[in-house]
């Protein structure tokens, strides 16, 4: 008989594309159930959620080293593509009396409820409730308006959105093209509606409650250079996103996990890339935020965990870890 002919050979290996796969519908369902429990003011579920993601990126990580030997990934400093660099920028920025007054009193009382939880029924068991204490305080740096509690008054203004708007403003004249990012959407539509009232055009880029059209759209149209903003939320801005046009990055919330703010970096220093893309960190001063940066200093294997949101990170949190996470000075 005669031999059947060779069938051709498939660009991608059968476990490269498993894992694709895998990590596309992984993060797919993640960032809409985020999404929805954002969008209901969960923060509780959120926590739980960031747990649930955090264990699918490692059963990820684990497939990703079974394939490692079968698959070709290099860097771009491992083949050869000279990237201009990226300069990273902080600026620390102190809120103002009616905002300072709100963090301070959100941080007492997260302060006696998580001490008392934890003299109640230990550090372990209360993970989670840690994890949204932390993200309330983190949500008040950013803007009072993403809080919805009885301590909170309507209209308290941002230190931070105001920064940020002088910035754009001198960035805009510069003919800088500037992508702002955060975790919130409900903070990106904030500072949209900023934008919108000091004449800035910008386009919204985000995952649950755009179609795919729009995004598409939305991006084209800062790609092309018709608007000099693109409102990104980190979770979309992590995921097979190029964006070589940006001149600069604002990242307006730090995120607890460094890796995930690189990829949202990485979005504009891709190949294609000319210019020196500017990084820009802005941080609360004298807050959560702050604090935080200091502990990835002295205790960066911790960070690794628990500013991921592993389920095993709060864990390793220490009693002290806590009180100078949610202590005054």
């Amino acid at each position: 008989m005669p031999r059947r002919p060779a069938r051709p050979r498939p660009a991608q290996r059968p476990a490269q594309v498993v894992e694709q796969r895998g990590e596309e519908h992984a993060q797919a369902e993640v960032e809409d159930e985020l999404g929805r429990a954002e969008q209901a003011d969960d923060v509780d579920r959120v926590a739980v959620l960031a747990l649930v993601a955090a264990a699918v990126v490692v059963g990820l990580g684990v497939l990703g080293q079974m394939t490692a030997p079968f698959r070709l990934s290099r860097t771009n400093k491992e083949v050869g593509n000279a990237l201009p660099p990226v300069n990273t920028v902080y600026r620390y920025i102190d809120m103002g009396q009616e905002q300072a007054e709100v963090y301070e009193t959100m941080r007492a009382t997260l302060d006696h409820e998580v001490r008392t939880l934890i003299a109640d029924s230990g550090l372990a068991k209360n993970q989670i409730s840690i994890l949204a204490a932390i993200g309330r305080l983190r949500q008040i740096c950013c803007h009072p308006a993403l809080v919805k509690s009885d301590h909170v008054q309507a209209n308290v203004p941002s230190a931070k959105l105001d920064y940020l708007l002088e910035m754009v403003e001198e960035l805009r004249a510069d003919g800088r093209a500037v992508v702002i990012v955060s975790q919130w959407v409900e903070m990106l539509k904030i500072i949209g509606k900023a934008l919108d009232g000091i004449g800035i055009e910008h386009r919204m880029f985000y995952g649950v409650g755009m179609s795919l059209t729009k995004r598409r759209q939305a991006l084209a149209t800062f790609r092309e250079g018709r608007v000099p903003c693109l409102l990104m939320s980190l979770g979309v801005g992590g995921v097979g996103l190029d964006i070589p046009e940006a001149d600069d990055i604002v990242l307006f919330d730090p995120w607890w996990n460094p890796a995930v703010e690189q990829q949202a970096t990485d979005r504009a220093h891709r190949i294609g890339q000319t210019k020196v893309v500017t990084a820009y960190r802005l941080v609360a001063a004298g807050t959560i935020e702050e604090k935080i940066l200091l502990l990835k200093a002295k205790k960066r294997e911790l960070v690794a965990s628990v500013l991921s949101e592993d389920s095993g990170g709060a864990k390793k949190l220490t009693k002290a870890d806590l009180e100078e996470l949610f202590s005054l000075d």
